[in-house]
């Protein structure tokens, strides 16, 4: 059987005859130096080599041959390629060989050489310069293109290695079908945006399959990794894949606000971590000379609620008004809002939703709030304060201590519930004391009492206060007095009667000298049916929880007719009117020369008060009480039984006056005057 024969088919016989030689009869002869097969035929290239019979008298064998295409180190047998396992097979002759590779590749063009080994230790031989492997495979290539507003005009070429200068005949398809008329290399083809239309060739006359189809890209996939939901901080991965020939470009595109923006090129796009911002509307585009398509999505990050935020709807909030609290926040998915309140460090719930509103807010509803906010992911909680703006209410005046007596320190305080805090100011009737919300009065005294009122106020108000100072002191100017003026005659009725100044008012007790049991618990004292023995200094004592005062008076009874006491009554009567006039014009007198007028005063006043003023005695009078008795028996002149009694003192000047209970004989130690 001839080689041609052998090799029949898909084998292709390498028949021209080359030779190379490194040294005298060591060699390897190629047939052809290169060699044009097709894409996916099988392909055989045969070779001759030669070396010495004998070296120094040693018959030469051969080992080991094998082919190769690596050139780097040590040659390596192709049969342990991986890239060539199960295609290559070796046949051998006596100094023949043949390389045989089936279903080439387009992978398999490369140079391929001949190496033989023999016995003896330098004899090794690489066979140069090899035969280099041409895969033919029929490739439609994009020339030129020229962009219209909807299509394109697209030089095409079909590419044959094997043809490089194009002297061959060609044929066109479209979408599998055969395109007449179109027999040369290129092909002048117009493309539509929206194109889906494949294109290839193929030789004329030969069984050839056609070129691989090209065609625009058709309509891109975007995945993502990982492929269930998005969360905020991971790392993400978007992925577009579009079916294209020739390979297509990607581009990734983010619309924001109707403004397209390039973000990445290539089919990848990767967020190391990826952030709430980043969700929004994406698109992907691919792209050759063909045309171009887009895939639009959204990409949604799940995150937890943040950027939390409480706002009021009005700047100021007033008592009364209409107030609406709103809680905002960024999440996904969206949130839950819960509205709490914190009081005396117990948390309670009050409202639910974003916005929570007062429909007329209460100074009670002060205090402090916070606004909670959660979805699946987490929950996050904005803290805040509501201080409701309020006039003055709710005042209120103490007085420490409270029962106030004369002469104590007394505090007064006013306190009042307003938010600005309040401004006090204390009066008294009319009076602006001080402005404060305390009023101290270090030495209370009775001119203090009064009603005392405070007024709270601030911008939003005012409200008032008044609270009534009731000084109390033990009982002074303690005065008894007995009814009419005229002659106690046994068998009438006396009554006497005891005056005060107390606070609290001062309850009164008569006692009768030398006794002690009292004679009466009432302010007024009767006398009925009065005798001689009734006669006698009586003593009114006035008492109150602070203390007590005494005041005396003198009953004296007389006896005798009525008739005897009518007809003696005018020489007495006389006897009176001229000891007054002596006394008035004693009186009279003294005044123009400026002594001290002396008045009667009760014996706890004598004890309380200082040294009397006193005069000279040239020009002193003593004033003399005396009581005058008319009896039935007498009928001589009458004579009064004159008993001295010491002088009152002047009292303070702050004491108020009293009537002089004893009737008044002036008498003169110079009988001058």
């Amino acid at each position: 059987m001839s080689l041609t024969a052998a090799l029949r088919g898909f084998v292709v016989f390498l028949c021209w005859f080359s030779e190379t030689q490194s040294k005298t009869d060591w060699k390897v002869t190629y047939y052809q130096t290169e060699v044009c097969s097709d894409k996916g035929s099988t392909v055989s290239i045969p070779c001759l080599y030669d070396y010495p019979e004998t070296i120094n008298g040693v018959s030469t064998t051969v080992e080991k041959s094998f082919w190769f295409i690596r050139t780097e180190g040590e040659p390596k047998d192709l049969k342990k390629d991986p890239e060539y396992k199960d295609r290559v097979t070796y046949s051998s002759y006596p100094k023949s060989c043949y390389l045989t590779i089936s279903g080439v590749r387009e992978s398999d063009s490369a140079v391929y050489k001949f190496r033989f080994i023999t016995n003896h230790q330098t004899g090794r031989y690489i066979g140069e310069p090899g035969v280099r492997l041409n895969v033919r495979d029929l490739q439609v290539l994009v020339v030129s293109t020229s962009v219209q507003q909807e299509d394109s005009d697209v030089l095409l070429k079909c590419f044959n290695r094997c043809d490089p200068d194009g002297l061959k005949k060609y044929v066109w398809f479209k979408n599998g079908s055969k395109i007449q008329f179109e027999t040369s290399q290129t092909f002048l083809y117009r493309s539509w945006i929206s194109s889906t239309d494949r294109i290839s060739c193929s030789l004329r006359d030969s069984k050839m399959k056609q070129s691989p189809e090209v065609y625009a890209p058709q309509t891109p996939t975007v995945s993502l990794d990982p492929p269930t939901e998005i969360l905020e901080g991971s790392s993400v991965t978007l992925t577009c894949s579009s079916d294209a020939n020739p390979a297509a470009k990607y581009t990734w595109y983010k619309t924001t606000n109707s403004r397209i923006k390039i973000i990445s090129g290539g089919p990848k796009f990767v967020f190391s971590s990826i952030q709430s911002t980043d969700s929004g509307d994406y698109f992907c585009q691919v792209e050759n000379q063909l045309g171009l398509k887009r895939s639009y999505f959204k990409l949604e990050v799940k995150y937890s609620p943040k950027n939390i935020s409480v706002s009021v709807d009005i700047p100021e909030i007033l008592e009364g008004s209409s107030v609406t609290l709103t809680c905002s926040s960024d999440a996904n998915p969206a949130a839950k809002y819960t509205w709490f309140k914190t009081t005396n460090s117990r948390i309670k719930i009050i409202s639910g939703g974003p916005k929570f509103v007062f429909s007329s807010i209460q100074s009670t509803d002060s205090g402090d709030y916070f606004c909670q906010v959660e979805n699946q992911l987490g929950l996050k909680r904005s803290y805040f304060k509501l201080e409701v703006k309020y006039s003055p209410k709710n005042i209120s005046v103490s007085v420490d201590p409270p029962e106030i007596l004369e002469g104590s320190s007394v505090t007064l305080t006013c306190s009042s519930d307003a938010n600005p805090a309040a401004n006090y100011t204390w009066f008294k009737g009319n009076n602006r004391l001080k402005a404060a919300n305390v009023y101290h009065l270090p030495s209370i005294n009775i001119n203090d009492s009064g009603i005392y009122r405070c007024k709270s106020q601030n911008k939003y108000g005012w409200i008032n206060s008044s609270v009534l100072i009731d000084v109390l002191y033990a009982p002074r100017s303690t005065f008894a007095s007995i009814s009419g003026s005229g002659q106690i005659l046994e068998g009438s009725s006396v009554t006497l009667t005891c005056s005060s100044d107390a606070n609290p008012a001062a309850n009164y007790a008569w006692f009768k000298e030398n006794k002690d049991s009292p004679k009466s618990e009432e302010q007024m004292f009767t006398i009925s049916d009065i005798t001689a023995e009734d006669g006698g200094l009586y003593i009114c004592v006035a008492q109150n929880k602070l203390g007590q005062q005494n005041s005396t008076v003198q009953v004296s009874v007389g006896s005798g007719s009525v008739g005897l006491a009518a007809a003696c009554s005018i020489p007495a009567v006389l006897l009176t009117l001229i000891f007054l006039a002596v006394l008035f014009l004693k009186i009279f007198r003294r005044r123009s020369s400026g002594p001290s007028v002396i008045r009667s005063q009760d014996e706890d006043s004598q004890q309380r008060e200082g040294p009397t003023s006193r005069h000279s005695a040239e020009d002193e009078t003593e004033i003399q009480y005396v009581t005058v008795t008319f009896t039935k028996r007498q009928e001589d002149p009458l004579y009064s039984n004159i008993n001295p009694v010491k002088a009152k003192r002047r009292r303070d000047d702050h004491e108020d006056k009293e009537d002089v209970v004893y009737s008044l004989v002036g008498s003169s130690r110079n009988p001058a005057d």
